[in-house]
């Protein structure tokens, strides 16, 4: 079997996308990640991942950010975002609607959960529902 490359492997690709559709959206909830350079690579990887929406919460910067645009190469305008003021009030809203919720946190101690989601320390949040 020969290895598909370039053109033959973009079509590929794009049969197999029409024939597997996505069956989950996935958002992310971003809560006081403080730097825009790391707001910038969430944006790269949210396109990427093909996120439906992003939520940046608290003291989390928000484009346009010279920063975020540049390292983010402009995805800010391919991702659809909000600024929203408490994270919690967006996850128990995701929860709601069906999503399951799942964290990522930047200290060691703490624990993960609905519960702590006022608590400072979270890097990015994660949700996720499967539609089929």
């Amino acid at each position: 079997m020969q290895q598909l490359r370039g053109t033959p492997l973009k079509r590929f690709l794009r049969d197999w996308r029409r024939e597997h559709p996505q069956t989950r959206d996935i958002v992310l909830v971003l809560q006081s990640v403080s730097y825009p350079v790391n707001v910038g690579s969430l944006f790269r990887i949210a396109d990427a991942v093909n996120v439906r929406h992003m939520y940046l919460c608290g003291a989390t910067p928000t484009p346009p950010n010279k920063t975020i645009m540049k390292v983010g190469r402009n995805k800010d305008t391919d991702v659809r975002w909000s600024y929203e003021k408490n994270a919690e009030d967006v996850l128990v809203r995701l929860r709601d609607e069906g999503y399951h919720i799942s964290a990522l946190g930047s200290r060691t101690n703490r624990c993960l959960t609905m519960k702590s989601s006022t608590r400072s320390g979270w890097l990015w949040c994660s949700a996720t529902r499967i539609t089929a």
